[in-house]
């Protein structure tokens, strides 16, 4: 349940940024945050589906990350 409750807060802060990020100029979304992993984990979104053995037509990387990682802060 501490699961859901910490990706729920994350969905909401995801949209957040996307529409803070829309409103300073920001037009291609998916490299904004394709940049933000690349900061994060030295790899990009791609890479990051492959290293998890995402399934193909998975929707986020979010929900193939443990409670502490997701809590992390970043």
């Amino acid at each position: 349940m501490e699961l859901l409750a910490i990706r729920s807060e994350i969905s909401g802060r995801e949209s957040s940024l996307a529409s803070v990020a829309k409103c300073a100029g920001v037009t291609e979304c998916a490299f904004f945050h394709n940049a933000g992993y690349r900061g994060m984990y030295n790899m990009n979104l791609s890479q990051l589906k492959v290293l998890r053995r995402m399934p193909t037509g998975a929707k986020s990387l979010l929900d193939y990350m443990g409670k502490t990682e997701l809590a992390a802060p970043k």
